[in-house]
């Protein structure tokens, strides 16, 4: 299984768009995932996928932090870096807007405990950036 290195853009760049899902709400590969390797100079933890489901509230923590929306397990289904205040707060609002969604963006949440959250989410799409040559997704103001 491919995670958030290199090698997981290698495997997967020739089989999916980063803006595909290929089937919405198909979280069958991130019931198991790794903790992601989101390159961040080993600054953050970032924790396990969590799926987007209000069931899963409690693993998400009320602190500050960053997050990301993950639409798979590889570096290019990170769709979304942001920073939050209250990560659950966060977590529970795309899970409403997710779930809304005719052809849903996301599938999980993965997060960092961060003091500076807006900074912080700043700085790592700034990484995604010169890692894949653009934003996240819908970081990309369309």
């Amino acid at each position: 299984m491919a995670g958030f290195g290199k090698r997981g853009l290698a495997q997967n760049a020739a089989t999916q768009r980063r803006s595909e899902v290929r089937n919405p709400g198909d979280t069958t590969g991130l019931r198991n995932a790794t903790t992601p390797r989101i390159q961040t100079g080993g600054t953050l933890r970032w924790s396990h996928a969590i799926k987007l489901d209000r069931a899963n509230i409690q693993q998400v923590p009320v602190i500050p932090g960053v997050f990301a929306l993950v639409a798979g397990i590889h570096d290019e289904d990170v769709v979304y870096i942001g920073g939050a205040k209250n990560l659950q707060d966060e977590f529970l609002e795309e899970v409403r807007t997710q779930s809304a969604l005719d052809i849903p963006r996301a599938n999980a949440f993965c997060f960092a405990e961060a003091s500076s959250p807006y900074e912080q989410a700043d700085k790592e799409i700034r990484i995604f950036r010169r890692r894949f040559g653009e934003k996240p997704l819908l970081n990309s103001g369309f």
